[in-house]
C-alpha cells in the first residue's frame, strides 16, 4: 500500500511591490483540500494540511481555490486576473515551473475599498481536481507542494504583476505497492480467452507482462500492457490471447514499476471448450523423426479411436481407442523408429465424426 504522511510545514512570504497600498491581497487566500472524501479549507493555505496515514486509494486532492483582493477604486486602479499557481516535486529537488489555473470573479461586496472574491467556475465550487499523488513519479519518497496566488493589475505606474505570499508543505509516500488491484477475471470464447483487471490507484506504475500457463506451472509471456504511471482513479484493463488449445488455462499478471520492482497477482484458470463437434489440431513436429505428437478433443464423451495408416491404406499403429471425455484433450504420440520415410495418414473417428491429417516421417 502506499502512504502518505505530512512530514513538514512552513510558510515563506514574498514581498510585494509598492503598488500594494492601491491593490492587493485581502488577508490571505484559500485551498480547499479533499483528504480521504473530507474537504476542509486551509486558510493560509497548507498551514492545516496535515492528513493522516493513507494508501494509494485515499484521496489527496486540491479541489478549490480563491483570494479575497482590493483595489483603490478613486485612484483609477483595477485588478484585470488572478491566478492560482501550484507545483509538486521530490522535497529537496530542483523546483520545477508552475502549473498555473486562472481564476473566475465570482462576487464583490462592501463600500469604498471593495472586496472581489475569485474562485475556480463560481461560489462554492469545486471544479479544481489537482491529485497530489499524481506529480509522484520518482524513486524519492519526500515530495513538497508549492502553492501561490498572482493578480495582474493596471492603474498609475501598472501594468504590473504582484505574487502572493508562497505556502510550502511536505508529504512522504510509500511506493512498496505501485498498484492496487480491485479486480482480475476472465472469459473464453472458442480459442480466444479475455483478460480484464481493474486497478483502484497506481504508483510509480509502468506495465503489465501477461503470463499463461497450461499446466499451473510453467509460465510464459504472452503479452504487456501500458500501465497508468499514476493514479488514485480506477483503471480498467484488458487484453485477449488467442490460439488456446481445449483444456484448462491458467493466466497471471506482473506488474512492473519504473524502478523496476516487480509482483504478481493471484492466477484466473479458464476453461477452453471444443467449438462444434471435435477437434484434431496439427501434428507436431511435422515432418518429423522418428516421433510426433497428435492431439484431439471432443464435445461428448463418447469412444475415440485414433489410428495411422500409410501411403497403401493399410493400419500401421493405433494410438487411442477408449473413452474419451468431453474438452478433455488426448495427446497421442506416434513412433515410427520402425517404419520407413514417407507420408502418413493420422485418423481419428468418433460416435458422430471422421478426421484425418497427413504427417511426414523423414529420416
Amino acid at each position: 500500500m502506499k502512504k502518505i504522511v505530512t512530514t513538514a510545514l512552513f510558510l515563506a512570504a514574498f514581498t510585494v511591490n509598492a503598488w500594494a497600498q492601491d491593490v492587493g491581497f485581502e488577508g490571505t487566500p484559500q485551498i480547499q483540500m479533499n483528504i480521504n472524501g473530507t474537504t476542509n479549507w486551509q486558510n493560509p493555505p497548507l498551514t492545516s494540511f496535515s492528513p493522516p496515514t493513507m494508501s494509494s486509494t485515499s484521496t489527496l486532492k486540491i479541489v478549490d481555490a480563491g483570494a479575497n483582493i482590493y483595489k483603490n477604486s478613486s485612484g483609477g486602479y483595477d485588478v484585470t486576473g488572478v491566478t492560482f499557481k501550484y507545483r509538486v516535486y521530490p522535497n529537496g529537488g530542483s523546483a520545477p515551473a508552475y502549473t498555473t489555473q486562472s481564476l473566475n470573479f465570482d462576487n464583490q461586496w462592501g463600500t469604498g475599498w471593495p472586496k472581489q472574491y475569485w474562485d475556480y467556475n463560481g461560489t462554492g465550487s469545486t471544479a479544481l481536481d489537482i491529485n497530489l499523488l499524481s506529480f509522484v513519479s520518482g524513486p524519492s519518497l519526500t515530495y513538497r507542494i508549492d502553492v501561490q496566488f498572482s493578480l495582474n493589475w493596471t492603474g498609475t505606474g501598472g501594468p504590473g504583476t504582484i505574487d502572493g505570499s508562497t505556502y510550502t508543505g511536505t508529504f512522504n509516500v510509500d511506493s512498496s505497492l505501485p498498484i492496487s488491484l480491485a479486480s482480475f477475471t476472465g472469459t473464453s470464447n472458442e480459442d480466444k480467452a479475455t483478460l480484464n483487471w481493474v486497478t483502484m490507484s497506481e504508483l510509480n506504475s509502468d506495465h503489465f507482462d501477461v503470463e499463461h500457463s497450461a499446466n499451473g506451472s510453467a509460465w510464459k509471456k504472452v503479452g504487456t500492457v501500458q500501465a497508468a504511471g499514476n493514479s488514485i482513479d480506477l483503471r480498467n484493463y484488458s487484453y485477449t490471447v488467442e490460439g488456446l488449445q481445449v483444456g484448462t488455462h491458467s493466466f497471471r499478471l506482473k506488474s512492473v514499476d519504473k524502478n523496476g520492482d516487480i509482483r504478481y497477482t493471484a492466477s484466473v484458470q479458464l476453461n477452453v471448450e471444443v467449438p462444434g463437434q471435435y477437434v484434431l489440431y496439427p501434428a507436431y513436429p511435422n515432418p518429423f523423426n522418428p516421433s510426433t505428437t497428435i492431439t484431439f478433443a471432443v464435445a461428448t464423451r463418447q469412444a475415440v479411436k485414433a489410428e495411422v495408416f500409410n501411403a497403401l491404406g493399410q493400419k500401421v499403429q493405433t494410438l487411442f481407442n477408449g473413452t474419451l471425455e468431453a474438452n478433455v484433450p488426448q495427446i497421442a504420440k506416434f513412433d515410427a523408429a520402425g517404419l520407413q520415410s514417407g507420408m502418413y495418414i493420422v485418423r481419428v473417428s468418433g460416435a458422430n465424426f471422421k478426421a484425418t491429417q497427413n504427417v511426414t516421417l523423414l529420416k
